[in-house]
């Protein structure tokens, strides 16, 4: 099984090139792998990398950066490792303690309009019936936290002075720090944020741009509130943490080799 897991941990990073889903609703698919018997750690790597390693946000990005392939590829395989070892990071502790991280599935609490046992073989219009109505519940439960973020977005882009940007080019990891703030508090869906980043490009460099697009679709407000289905306390400090820890020291790493040296924006 241990083996199993590990080999699965690199197949759920892919995921999302043929299976396009953004943050927004990554998570509740993410508690139900878990429901049905995915290993968590297999589910964690599965929910970070889908919404950065995905072939929509891809055409995005390359789009809002005026078909810059290096910028995509930085971003693509940037998801798609640091998915993995935060997946690694949180295999053995998840497998030893699961109790202690999860939650565990109650039906009872669930949203299931099915939990209960069916007698003998389920039609196709009652089969259509229960998807509709589980679309509906997930749709609505990742709107709530959708719409909650907008307004956030709205208020930062209203009360930010432009010219205030400038003051965190000043000390060494000041602008990625800013820009891994900024993605937190945004909310900003993964297909749209390369749009975003993009406009700060006439006051940080490029790895603070690409620190953004990597942290965004991993960690922020609306997806820390969505945890909570998932996760317990303890467990969504110490994901949040290793997820910006983890995007900050690797885009850093990058910079220092001069991966963004011959990146234009």
């Amino acid at each position: 099984m241990g083996d199993r897991t590990f080999g699965s941990i690199f197949i759920a990073g892919l995921i999302g090139l043929i299976l396009p889903i953004c943050e927004c609703a990554i998570v509740p698919i993410a508690k139900k792998l878990m429901q049905k018997g995915t290993p968590p750690a297999v589910a964690i790597t599965f929910m970070l990398a889908v919404p950065i390693v995905n072939s929509i946000v891809s055409l995005s990005t390359f789009v809002a950066f005026s078909s810059n392939f290096p910028i995509v590829l930085i971003r693509l395989f940037s998801g798609y490792i640091l998915s993995i070892l935060i997946g690694m990071i949180f295999l053995s502790p998840l497998k030893k303690n699961r109790d202690r991280f999860i939650l565990s599935a109650d039906n009872r609490h669930s949203g299931c309009c099915c939990s209960h046992h069916h007698q003998g073989a389920i039609s196709l219009k009652e089969k259509l019936g229960h998807m509709a109505i589980h679309t509906w519940i997930e749709f609505s439960g990742a709107a709530g936290y959708l719409f909650i973020g907008a307004g956030i977005a709205a208020f930062f882009h209203c009360s930010v002075p432009m010219g205030l940007l400038d003051v965190f080019n000043r000390f060494p990891g000041g602008d990625k720090l800013f820009m891994m703030a900024s993605a937190l508090i945004l909310n900003l869906c993964s297909e749209a944020d390369a749009f975003v980043a993009r406009s700060y490009s006439v006051h940080f460099s490029p790895s603070a741009l690409m620190a953004f697009m990597v942290l965004g679709p991993m960690l922020d407000i609306k997806l820390l509130a969505m945890y909570r289905t998932i996760f317990k306390p303890r467990m969504i400090i110490i994901l949040a943490i290793t997820i910006f820890l983890s995007v900050f020291l690797w885009i850093s790493l990058l910079d220092a080799a001069g991966i963004f040296r011959g990146v234009s924006q």
